[in-house]
């Protein structure tokens, strides 16, 4: 644990375009700000991983609530991988459209809609797990739209276990190939 407060700024003199994964796990950063990333143009993989952690996952259960700007991950044109899991945060971010790899499970996010991964073309995986069972509490289950992966081409693995599903989400994308939806509600296939 470092307890940085925020993402680290690297100094000009810093070889930051030789950057390609940052890991900033299990740290207090609460705020991601717009210009977080920019001064690292080459960053494909970025782990922020225990940050602000649902009330529920919280070692002494005090509440956080991760603020994600709206341009925060949009610089880091190259990113592949993030990773924003155990973070309290109830919506998905506006995220670049080079990610392939994207896991928001354990988070506060309970809809998600048509515009939730518009234009994530290029995303292969989607982990999504726990973000509504009895460790990490709601009083609902997570809400799929029907159209909320018909977007996403590429999509071939798809993780949304521990949800509190009570249906198959519809209109899933022909590329998918691994469907988890283990720990859910779901009571019949339709």
């Amino acid at each position: 644990w470092l307890f940085l407060k925020s993402v680290p700024h690297f100094s000009v003199a810093a070889p930051r375009g030789n950057v390609t994964s940052l890991s900033l796990i299990s740290n207090r950063i609460h705020h991601l700000h717009n210009f977080d990333f920019v001064h690292l143009p080459n960053l494909r993989r970025l782990n922020l991983k225990w940050n602000c952690p649902p009330i529920s996952f919280s070692p002494m259960h005090f509440p956080c609530h991760m603020t994600i700007e709206p341009q925060t991950f949009l610089h880091a044109t190259k990113l592949e991988d993030l990773n924003l899991s155990y973070n309290s945060i109830t919506t998905v971010p506006a995220l670049p459209k080079s990610l392939v790899n994207l896991t928001l499970s354990h988070t506060n996010i309970l809809t998600l809609d048509h515009t939730s991964f518009a234009g994530l073309h290029a995303l292969r995986f989607l982990y999504m797990d726990g973000n509504c069972y009895y460790s990490n509490p709601c009083s609902r289950a997570v809400e799929v739209a029907p159209d909320a992966f018909l977007s996403l081409r590429k999509l071939t693995h798809l993780s949304l276990k521990y949800n509190n599903l009570t249906a198959v989400p519809r209109n899933l994308p022909p590329s998918l190939e691994y469907l988890l939806l283990s720990y859910n509600h779901i009571v019949k296939l339709t």
